[in-house]
């Protein structure tokens, strides 16, 4: 029985083999490997436009699409496409209107081995408004382009955008990655179920709105009204960026990152992650909810820290608020370095509280279990620290 098995199995693998040997030699034979072996052409077809337009609106199934500034002063649009599934193109109510071919259904069954291509070379470098609603492929709209709108959904593949839009600048994808870099905006709005967003050196008149289900998110040198980010899981880094109102920052897994940044008030809460905040100004109220991660602030200024948090250490270091600290936790440590407040409240059921702070307190403390080590000032404003199961160790200086 076991001698049958090794035979079947020995015939099994010279089937296999013979079948990719013959597979091979009629792709060879046809000259177009597995393109013209899945009966599917692909041609490279030329638009010509002469009519002028100030907006323009893209309708694909299957293509990358690439802007470029035409060397010539005219508007072609080349297509390189599967010969079953032609794009149209023309100029209707001061738009250009690029599209498909409507096709049966079974016209797509078969290989696709080829990657579609529309090349839009356009005679100006300002137009009214860009719309491109896409199923799969890449877009690509470098910074040589300026719009009033732009509105661009796509469900799988990735958009690099540069152009800029005086008013909302709006990028959806489901699938795939966005970067958005080296512009200026009214206001801009990036969209993605799975995958990451790059913003990088970016200017927003008005606010920043990033939406990450699934995926990583890095803002760097972005200056903008406010920005507010949310996301299920992923990280979030944030370097140099600078909103004249309020930095709002929601993850349920993730952790969040803050280096450089700016603004008047800072909101930032995540459920399972870390958080760390280097080198931040807020001229207002910074507020810090973690439920479930450690956070590590330094060089921070404030007018005021509120954080709260179920397990996991804080640790501020050279952080300052003009007003209040106040910092509670369920399960985890606080620690001070070189930091102050006008006023300081700590409450934290099993944790240590220890450190230094900058100037005289009057101490208000109480642990059920642990020692207490204070200074016996009477000058300063309050320092209220509570601790049920850790010891309080604090000095001055």
């Amino acid at each position: 029985m076991k001698a049958a098995k090794k035979v079947w199995l020995i015939v099994a693998a010279f089937l296999v083999l013979g079948g990719c040997i013959l597979l091979f030699g009629v792709t060879s034979a046809l000259g177009g490997g597995f393109a013209a072996l899945s009966g599917i052409g692909y041609e490279t077809r030329t638009h010509e436009v002469g009519e002028g337009f100030d907006s323009i609106s893209i309708d694909t199934d299957i293509a990358d699409i690439v802007f470029a500034l035409s060397e010539d002063g005219k508007c072609r649009v080349e297509c390189y496409e599967d010969e079953r599934a032609r794009h149209t193109v023309s100029v209707e109510n001061d738009t250009l209107m690029i599209g498909v071919d409507p096709r049966p259904w079974y016209y797509h069954i078969g290989f696709h081995p080829g990657s579609p291509k529309v090349t839009v070379s356009l005679p100006k470098s300002q137009y009214a408004s860009l719309h491109i609603d896409e199923r799969t492929g890449d877009i690509q709209i470098p910074d040589a382009f300026a719009f009033r709108e732009v509105a661009i959904s796509l469900s799988t593949g990735g958009v690099d955008f540069s152009a800029s839009a005086s008013g909302r600048a709006r990028i959806e994808t489901t699938t795939g990655a966005i970067r958005a870099e080296g512009f200026s905006a009214g206001s801009l709005d990036l969209r993605v179920t799975s995958g990451p967003v790059t913003v990088a050196d970016v200017d927003c008149e008005g606010d920043v709105t990033l939406n990450v289900r699934t995926g990583r998110a890095q803002l760097s040198d972005v200056r903008c009204k406010s920005l507010d980010s949310s996301g299920t899981t992923g990280d979030i880094t944030l370097e140099n960026v600078t909103a004249r109102e309020k930095l709002s920052i929601q993850r349920t897994t993730g952790s969040v990152h803050f280096t450089g940044s700016d603004a008047a008030e800072i909101f930032v809460e995540t459920h399972t992650g870390e958080v760390t905040a280097a080198d931040v100004d807020c001229e207002g109220g910074f507020t810090l909810n973690v439920r479930t991660g450690r956070a590590h602030l330094s060089d921070v200024r404030c007018k005021s820290l509120d954080s709260s948090g179920t397990t996991g250490d804080i640790t501020l270091e050279n952080v300052t608020a003009l007003e209040k600290f106040s910092i509670q936790r369920t399960t985890g440590s606080v620690c001070f370095t070189g930091s102050d407040a006008a006023e300081i409240s700590v409450e934290t059921h099993t944790g240590d509280v220890t450190g230094s702070l900058l100037t005289d307190k009057v101490f208000i403390v109480q642990t059920n279990t642990g020692r207490i080590d204070v200074p016996q000032t009477l000058n300063g404003g309050s320092c209220e620290i509570s601790t049920h199961t850790g010891d309080i160790r604090i000095t001055i200086g």
